[in-house]
């Protein structure tokens, strides 16, 4: 009658050492939860071009990117039954100021383009399959005095002790909705040794799209890339285009000094075209092909639970509309945060 509560006693701790062990390997076995903050500035600033410190055009975009690394969106992928290597999904939401090139004209210029701003936010999906990356992200949000653009404008003149915009005849208010689509290829080149140090060369070409109220278009580009321990990684990203979030970690420095260049074809542009409901509407003839030529640098620090990581980018864009009297540029810079939990 005592055998069998012995024996019981004997094999609890067995059992317990054996359980532990399993949860361990489960735990090992599952990928740790990888949270990224990417906080993005963009302004129409730029060192390669004259009156740099003046606003105009593409004045600016700032706001915040949300990412959920690595197999983050499995279970969507998986339901649709497409293959993939690596996943990610994430949040977008930002600001987007456009103003002519003088801001404290009493009359609008009917040469010139209007005021505008785009308050939105988004959300995005990523997968990484080979050397390929799709992304794919809806943007809701409102054009027009509601995206509080003269606000935001105003505050940061008063700050700096700029002149104050007047943003007259600016767009009207009215809802946005735009689907963005990107297609990412990365090529390696091969490897480099400079002074003991590898560097890997590579090519990443890319093809996308935008349907919407805001923009409708189709584009192409390519970035050429040195740099030390690469990896996985995509493309520098922006605001308007947040970078690859699929990639393992990799603990360590990175960095890549890149060049780009891309052009595209623009249907629409509300912000030249003027408002899709609303007539009459401010609004400038459109370029329709438009190109752009910069570059730019980036670098990362992974621990075993953290990241940081800097980039920033330089282009020179050309003409957005035909009475365009000047040449514009835009650079951007990011600064991202990332925790594993």
């Amino acid at each position: 009658m005592r055998i069998v509560p012995a024996c019981v006693v004997a094999v609890l701790p067995l059992a317990s050492a054996a359980a532990a062990r399993a949860a361990e390997a489960i735990a090992a076995a599952e990928p740790p939860l990888r949270v990224s903050l990417t906080l993005a500035f963009e302004n129409d600033g730029s060192f390669v071009r004259e009156n740099a410190d003046s606003d105009r055009h593409e004045t600016s975009a700032a706001g915040a990117i949300l990412s959920f690394h690595g197999d983050a969106a499995d279970p969507l992928f998986d339901a649709l039954g497409l293959a993939h290597r690596g996943t990610a999904w994430g949040l977008v939401g930002g600001q987007r100021l456009f103003t002519p090139e003088v801001i404290d004209a009493p009359t609008r210029d009917p040469g010139d383009r209007p005021f505008a701003g785009y308050l939105y936010g988004g959300v995005f999906v990523q997968r990484e399959l080979g050397d390929a990356l799709d992304h794919l992200q809806l943007d809701l949000g409102i054009v027009g005095p509601s995206a509080l653009g003269e606000e935001t404008q105003s505050a940061v003149h008063d700050l700096i002790g700029e002149e104050d915009p007047n943003w007259i005849d600016q767009l009207g208010d009215e809802l946005a909705a735009q689907l963005t689509y990107r297609r990412e290829w990365r090529v390696p080149l091969g490897e480099i040794d400079a002074w003991g140090v590898p560097l890997g060369l590579r090519v990443l070409p890319r093809v996308g799209f935008g349907l919407g109220t805001v923009e409708r278009y189709a584009s192409a580009g390519v970035d050429v890339e040195l740099g030390h321990r690469l990896g996985d990684s995509f493309s520098a990203g922006r605001l308007l285009a947040p970078p690859a979030a699929t990639g393992a970690a990799v603990t360590g420095f990175r960095a890549g000094l890149f060049g780009r260049a891309g052009g595209s074809y623009v249907q629409w542009d509300t912000f030249l075209d003027g408002s899709s409901v609303r007539d009459p509407s401010a609004s400038v003839s459109r370029e329709p092909w438009r190109g752009e030529l910069g570059g730019g640098f980036r670098f990362a620090w992974e621990g075993e639970r953290a990241r940081f990581a800097f980039e920033y980018l330089q282009l020179v864009l050309t003409d957005r509309f035909e009475t365009q009297r000047t040449t514009d540029g835009v650079a951007s810079a990011s600064l991202r945060f990332e925790w594993a939990f």
